[in-house]
């Protein structure tokens, strides 16, 4: 009952009082009545608003946890995105040769391969492995650039792959007949011959360069190539080299 109704009530009361029709008494208990009735009314209106608060008050905890939550998972996201990108930008980098060399001494020919670490921090480990191919052709070889670095990434993860570091900015040189599978495509496994490779009708050399990085849980990175070789007398030129992929 609003409080104007209540008090029109008590007024009815009074006049009904002092026209006799209703006693003192009966106007006390119902002004008592009336009382009681107000403060469960109060009681019920306080018990709402503490109700409410305190969904209010679950809500907003809910909703912080949730923005922390999220927060965690954004700062989490940045900084593993920070890493990858400084991982990126500070690891080592080896590409294809940056030059061949073919040497001819005594009819045999051997093949100076020439890497540079481009990158921003030294490799750990170091193994390059390539081989002749007498008639290769990219188009037609895909397998072969697919599975040239099989080994040198299995090679580049042992203890005795890990020995050699290539620092910012060096170069490294190495004799293909040190390439443990250089020799494999040529018969009886003995260094090439000029005469061999002038009977070839398009030799290429594909190979792989394998290494290690300390910035990113020790990943193997590669990089796959092949080289054409020219050979006109004794004079042999390469007049490409093409890295095939890389990570």
């Amino acid at each position: 009952m609003e409080k104007a109704d209540q008090d029109d009530l008590l007024k009815i009361l009074e006049s009904q009082f002092e026209s006799g029709s209703r006693s003192r008494e009966d106007i006390l208990r119902t002004k008592m009545e009336l009382e009681t009735a107000n403060s469960q009314l109060r009681s019920a209106q306080a018990s709402e608003k503490n109700a409410k608060y305190m969904l209010w008050s679950v809500g907003a905890a809910a909703l912080s946890a949730v923005i922390a939550a999220l927060s965690a998972i954004a700062s989490f996201g940045a900084a593993f995105q920070s890493q990858r990108i400084f991982a990126a930008t500070e690891r080592p980098w080896v590409g294809e040769p940056v030059s061949i060399e073919a040497k001819v001494e005594k009819g045999l020919v051997d093949f100076w391969h020439v890497f540079k670490n481009v990158g921003h921090s030294p490799t750990i480990g170091l193994f390059i492995d390539a081989r002749i191919y007498p008639d290769w052709n990219y188009s037609r070889s895909g397998d072969d650039l697919e599975r040239v670095c099989d080994k040198p990434d299995k090679q580049v993860l042992s203890d005795e792959g890990k020995k050699l570091s290539l620092v910012p900015g060096s170069d490294w040189n190495i004799n293909s007949n040190n390439m443990p599978w250089f020799l494999e495509r040529i018969e009886s496994n003995q260094p090439l011959t000029l005469l061999q490779l002038q009977g070839m009708r398009m030799p290429n050399i594909v190979g792989c360069v394998a290494y290690l990085s300390r910035f990113d849980d020790m990943v193997v990175h590669h990089t796959a190539y092949f080289a054409g070789i020219k050979v006109k007398g004794q004079t042999i030129t390469f007049p490409y080299i093409y890295a095939a992929n890389s990570n």
